[in-house]
């Protein structure tokens, strides 16, 4: 039996080829000024729970002997509790809650 961890990646599209590389130059460059620069960059995260029971890739395998593709699908907008959370190296920003209600019109 496999364990098969369902995954979610960003489109890398080529188009964005030139931009991408621009940043990183950019950021090397940065970095030859002041070496402690990326200390000083407040990454972020959130998260999304879905209150209609969507799986949380994270802790989610599917137990089989060969891939079986699975697909899980979901509302386009359904109501959801969105976590976001900041960090530098030297400081946490507390997750804040967001609620968000979708209201259909008809």
């Amino acid at each position: 039996m496999l364990s098969i961890k369902i995954t979610h990646v960003q489109e890398l599209v080529p188009a964005e080829l030139p931009e991408r590389k621009a940043f990183a130059l950019q950021f090397l460059a940065r970095m030859e000024v002041i070496n402690a620069w990326p200390w000083n960059i407040l990454w972020t995260d959130e998260a999304h729970f879905h209150l209609q029971g969507s799986v949380n890739t994270q802790n989610c395998r599917i137990w089989a002997r060969a891939n079986p593709f699975q697909m899980q699908s979901l509302p386009l907008h359904s109501q959801n509790v969105s976590v976001w959370c900041g960090f530098t190296a030297t400081f946490i920003v507390s997750p804040f809650f967001l609620r968000r209600l979708v209201l259909r019109v008809q």
